[in-house]
């Protein structure tokens, strides 16, 4: 009995690392650079704590046109869009980037450079929210 508990634990186990595999492999990202204007720090807010939000990062020059991006856009009148924002969550990756040479860094770092390239995606937890997968900090020089 022992070993069947095992086994099916083994079992388990797998089936849920290959579909982990399977949804980022499935993922597509949309590629967009923006202008830093400012980061808030989220992760004590009840709200975001639910919605997994660690910061919320606002932009300049950053304005996804892609259909998918329809229901975020929609936010924003036409008078009032110079700024929007995206999410930063727990499986954001943010990257230094200076002489072809990247290194991971904390959220905090994103506030010593103007100029930002990203990948985002549509929220999974809101359709009006827009999630950054990997943030590039560019060097100013």
């Amino acid at each position: 009995m022992k070993h069947v508990t095992i086994l099916f634990v083994l079992i388990l186990f797998s089936s849920a690392c290959a579909n982990q595999a399977s949804n980022q492999e499935n993922e597509i990202s949309y590629w967009y650079t923006g202008d830093f204007i400012s980061l808030v720090d989220q992760r004590k807010e009840p709200i975001n704590k639910e919605m997994k939000v660690e910061y919320t990062l606002q932009m300049e020059n950053f304005n996804p046109i892609e259909e998918i991006f329809n229901k975020y856009n929609s936010q924003f009148s036409e008078d009032n869009d110079k700024y929007k924002h995206v999410e930063i969550t727990k499986r954001t990756m943010i990257y230094e980037y200076h002489n072809n040479i990247r290194k991971v860094v904390p959220a905090e770092n994103i506030r010593e450079s103007k100029r930002l390239e990203l990948w985002i995606n549509p929220y999974k937890h809101s359709e009006y929210m827009i999630e950054a997968v990997e943030i590039y900090i560019l060097s100013d020089d």
